[in-house]
């Protein structure tokens, strides 16, 4: 491995000094081959509290040395030779390291004084990865000087129309080095800095000294697309070429893997397969830069899985559940996700599952979290032990199923948020059930998985499979303005029509009026799945049903909406208020949409107030937190979006 991919540097050694072997431990973080996959799981035997290296927990290896039975000399005389043979024997080898030391750091004093490149915005110190093909840094590493491969970054999602200002930083890009192949070519990562929708990353080789590589299909996954090549090649700086054909081998991740257990699968509930992703701001940028800038606090080190490591982060969570999922690295330059592979989990079809009662179940389940985001991991039941599981049927094969009692935390949060009365359900039948009625009929249960979580699974008949329900986005420029907006969902309805890449070039006036190709439109409506996670529903307010409309509006002015805003919300969403003796109201503000649904917006504003109300239908009050609601003010170019979970959109 090249100097230069190392994060000290290289210090003097000793080479001439032969020293009896000794069983060796590996080094934190070293690749173990395994002898089979699953063995690499048990090179770490419990999960690590925080992200530093700790020392390994493999059992040290059983001395080889043999046995060796000693017989007295013969004589004393005999004896006394073989003593003074050992120490002549001992002093020159003495003598000799002393030499060889002594010349070696006379030969080498630059090696110790070489300068290191910095590390862009580290995260955690690891070592180069071993068993690779290529090598690979610890993490991403800045460039300097810093190359340039565009002349056009409107390619890449830049609108570069006007020059880089506070509120629209864009047009800025940077190339970091990550590793360096077998052949001795540079890997590169070049970024856009973006998060979301906008976010735009590629990798590239450096050729030689001033020509490189933008690598479109590093991995053999990506189908090839000439509108992208014939753009990036109008785009690129001649001394760039576009390469659909270079592959960086060890990007490529195992599609089904066994884990401490536990079955892993690239390919998620929709059949799409991931291909990976480079890491910018390494171990915070794990969830990939559609999230944002990862919280490395809520990501634990599992082990190794041959020379990959493997993590678990924490979307969100609260008192008796977690949204856990599984990513594969390359130290903290490359990643994957992984997601439990369980024929229990299924919307489309019936796993077997026999009761203990002796039914035989007809309803198909699901461990992702109810709402109208995209899923990225699975439900985990915290807070539980051995003795609050009751065994309640096996799975296809023979997993072992629990129930938890109707009157624990965990069953009456299922039962009061997600499932609530059951208002919004299609099925008359299933209405306004009891927490006993609920449980009979298996609507939750649990499984434990190779890692030792209790996974939650629930009934997908129970849940609402609603849409993000018109979500409606006005645009308050200083100035007349042309504005690209662009949503992170998969959008079904929207008015005007939504292209691929978003409404580009809208005309937006300070008073809000929007013209878009030769249109005019009061705001842009949406509708569909956010790509995001939906967030858990910890906290609102339980108020009487003949009370709903006026707290809706006060709570919508205590948000920042406008008057004209408010009365556009209430248009839409009045008339499909439950008509129930109670209703819950949560909302979700600017920070939780941006997850759930990410909107990329050039240029940027510089407020931001997003709002989205998930309600249910009750017969009954709820315990549940109080929600503390606020407003930022409104300044310079403002963005208003409000919303709601549309939960008799059609089911997924």
């Amino acid at each position: 491995m090249n100097q230069d991919e190392h994060s000290e540097p290289i210090k003097p050694e000793v080479s001439t000094v032969i020293e009896p072997e000794e069983p060796q431990t590996p080094p934190v973080d070293a690749a173990i081959e395994p002898a089979n996959e699953n063995e690499a799981a048990t090179i770490i035997s419990e999960p690590e509290t925080d992200l530093k290296p700790t020392e390994s927990s493999q059992t040290p290896l059983p001395s080889t040395t043999p046995n060796l039975v000693v017989k007295p000399p013969r004589s004393r005389k005999l004896l006394v030779l073989i003593i003074a043979a050992a120490l002549i024997v001992l002093l020159a080898s003495a003598a000799a390291y002393a030499v060889n030391r002594n010349n070696k750091t006379i030969t080498q004093p630059a090696a110790a004084a070489k300068t290191v490149r910095k590390v862009a915005k580290p995260v955690a110190t690891l070592p180069p990865a071993s068993g690779f093909t290529d090598s690979y840094l610890a993490e991403p590493q800045l460039l300097s000087p810093q190359p340039s491969f565009f002349t056009d970054l409107t390619a890449i999602g830049y609108d570069c129309g006007t020059p880089a200002t506070a509120t629209n930083p864009g047009c800025h890009i940077t190339y970091s080095k990550i590793g360096t192949t077998k052949d001795g070519q540079p890997i590169l990562l070049v970024d856009n800095g973006e998060q979301g929708e906008a976010s735009a990353t590629f990798l590239a080789l450096q050729t030689s000294s001033d020509k490189y590589a933008l690598l479109l299909n590093p991995t053999g996954t990506t189908a090839s697309d000439s509108n992208q090549d014939a753009t990036l090649k109008k785009a690129l700086k001649p001394t760039v070429i576009v390469d659909r054909t270079t592959r960086l081998v060890d990007l490529k991740f195992d599609q089904n893997v066994t884990y401490q257990g536990a079955a892993l699968t690239t390919k998620d509930a929709s059949g799409f397969t991931s291909g990976g992703y480079v890491l910018p701001n390494g171990l915070a940028s794990l969830r990939s830069s559609y999230f944002g800038v990862t919280d490395t606090s809520k990501v634990t080190k599992l082990g190794s899985y041959g020379a990959q490591t493997v993590y678990q982060a924490i979307a969100q969570q609260d008192a008796n559940y977690k949204v856990a999922e599984i990513y594969f690295t390359i130290n903290h330059v490359y990643a994957n996700q992984y997601y439990l592979d369980s024929a229990l989990n299924n919307t489309k079809s019936t796993p077997f599952i026999k009761w203990t009662n002796g039914d035989i179940n007809s309803d198909s389940y699901t461990y992702r979290a109810p709402g109208c985001g995209s899923y990225g991991g699975y439900l985990v039941a915290k807070g539980l032990s051995n003795t609050d599981l009751t065994k309640t049927g096996s799975g296809p094969n023979s997993e072992v199923l629990y129930s938890v009692a109707t009157d624990s935390a965990l069953f009456q949060e299922i039962y009061n948020n997600d499932y609530g009365t059951g208002e919004s359900l299609q099925d008359a039948s299933l209405k306004h059930l009891t927490a006993a009625q609920f449980q009979a009929k298996h609507a939750v249960f649990l499984e434990r998985n190779g890692f030792g979580e209790l996974v939650i699974y629930q009934d997908s008949k129970f849940l609402s499979g609603g849409g993000c329900g018109k979500p409606v986005v006005y645009l308050y420029p200083t100035q007349t303005t042309n504005v690209n907006v662009s949503v992170g969902a998969d959008i079904r309805q929207s008015d005007p029509a939504y292209p691929t890449g978003g409404w580009k070039q809208v005309l937006a006036q300070p008073s809000g009026q929007l013209t878009y190709q030769g249109q005019d439109y009061p705001n842009l409506f949406w509708e569909g799945i956010g790509h995001g996670q939906y967030p858990i529903i910890s906290s609102g307010t339980v108020v009487q049903g003949s009370e709903a409309v006026a707290t809706i509006r006060h709570q919508l002015s205590e948000q920042g909406l406008k008057p004209n805003e408010i009365n556009d919300f209430m248009d839409y969403w009045q008339p499909r208020l439950p008509q129930t003796a109670y209703v819950r109201l949560t909302w979700f503000n600017t920070k939780q949409m941006d997850q759930l649904a990410p909107l990329t917006i050039l240029p940027k504003p510089t407020t931001s107030i997003r709002v989205f109300l998930d309600f249910q239908g009750l017969d009954r009050q709820i315990p549940l937190a109080k929600q503390q609601l606020s407003a930022p003010a409104r300044k310079g170019f403002t963005v208003v979006e409000w919303g709601g979970l549309d939960r008799s959109f059609d089911k997924r």
